[in-house]
């Protein structure tokens, strides 16, 4: 059954750098960026900040971030209501949406805000890469890009917007190559 994209004003591509891989050891977001598209893929906005986690830095040689880069900017709480705007009314979107979905509850919960990635409808290109790319032994970003021939450009892997821009790209070449499938692949929101 195909997604029912009434009410549905795009796409929000979706990426944390953070401070280390574990949620449940109190790993906290520190770069954020969120890749707005229209409902045929094509970017309409990036966004991206860097955030104070309030914490030390465990994954400083994965992204390149430090401790002193953040330090004075702002704490997650006060990029709520931005972020909640870019979001809104759209199908969210990241290349692991488990981990930047939980993220992203994770920390919309502790600034106050009731919060569930769950409660948007969404796709997550490297769980549908199974499908879009069968070949591929690993899902890996950077692989779905060298196999689609998406150029990376002068960007950086494990830089949030970077990595989100990327995922836009992935996305609308899924959505390109085979939308009846795209749509299919679409999770609708969690009805409660």
């Amino acid at each position: 059954m195909s997604f029912d994209y009434t009410g549905i004003e795009g796409f929000a591509v979706l990426d944390f750098e953070t401070t280390g891989l574990h949620l449940e050891k109190g790993d906290r977001a520190v770069q954020i960026a969120i890749v707005r598209t229209d409902l045929q893929g094509n970017i309409t906005s990036t966004w991206k900040h860097y955030i104070n986690p309030d914490r030390r830095m465990s994954a400083e040689h994965i992204h390149g971030i430090s401790d002193e880069m953040v330090k004075s900017e702002p704490y997650f709480k006060e990029l709520v209501e931005g972020i909640t705007h870019r979001i809104e009314n759209r199908i969210l979107v990241a290349h692991n949406l488990k981990f930047d979905g939980d993220f992203l509850t994770a920390e919309m919960n502790r600034a106050g805000v009731a919060f569930d990635y769950h409660d948007f409808p969404q796709f997550c290109t490297q769980q549908n890469a199974v499908y879009f790319l069968p070949q591929l032994r690993s899902h890996k970003l950077i692989h779905c890009l060298e196999a689609t021939g998406i150029d990376f450009g002068e960007g950086h892997h494990h830089d949030a917007e970077d990595d989100a821009i990327a995922t836009a790209k992935l996305m609308k070449f899924f959505m390109d190559e085979n939308k009846a499938l795209f749509d299919k692949s679409v999770t609708p929101a969690k009805t409660r």
